[in-house]
């Protein structure tokens, strides 16, 4: 796996990233998808998440730094 700092996606690469991590195990939760990509954001801004590539699976997504330990 590859570490892929967010700040190098362009917008839209790092909007359709947010969008499909935030809908992927999408509950009937009162908060908005906007809410949440918000919120995701924030963590990989502050560090505590990251954008991961997996070159044998050719896809990218966003976990936690305590899963890349």
């Amino acid at each position: 796996m590859m570490i892929i700092p967010f700040r190098q996606l362009s917008e839209e690469a790092l909007d359709n990233l947010l969008v499909e991590y935030v809908t992927r195990d999408s509950d009937a939760s009162e908060i908005s998808i906007e809410t949440k990509k918000g919120q995701v954001l924030q963590q990989l801004k502050n560090g505590q998440a990251s954008i991961v590539f997996d070159s044998q699976t050719q896809s990218s997504t966003i976990i936690s730094v305590d899963e890349l330990v």
